[in-house]
């Protein structure tokens, strides 16, 4: 195993599988912005599936409300699961090569696709 186990910051690094290799500066810099799209498409997913958990609910409280008026026994309780994305556990084993210029991009990435599609800082 040839991996490095420390933070580092070289050029040469072997990302996710055996044919993304990267050997100079500029497959480092091609590496980090995929890295840093991958963060934003990941974010614009979690913000889609939030949006869609939202609107489902409220057509569901909705529905649940006019139920209600005609029939006041009924009572609802369906909750919306969450399931763990691939994409995510792609960037988390990118962040484990330990390369500092692949783990700043997902860094910075990650917190321009959190701004660009939740849109409030909190």
């Amino acid at each position: 195993m040839d991996m490095d186990m420390s933070l580092h910051f070289g050029e040469r690094e072997k990302i996710l599988f055996s044919w993304w290799k990267t050997g100079s500066f500029s497959g480092m810099a091609v590496s980090m912005l995929i890295s840093f799209l991958l963060c934003i498409l990941y974010e614009a997913i979690k913000s889609f599936r939030y949006f869609l958990a939202v609107w489902n609910n409220q057509k569901r409280q909705q529905r649940h409300a006019e139920a209600s008026i005609t029939n006041p026994q009924n009572s609802g309780g369906d909750t919306i699961s969450e399931d763990s994305a691939l994409l995510a556990y792609a960037l988390m084993l990118i962040v484990m090569t330990y390369n500092m210029n692949l783990i700043l991009s997902i860094v910075v990435g990650e917190a321009v696709g959190y701004f660009l599609f939740t849109g409030n800082p909190l």
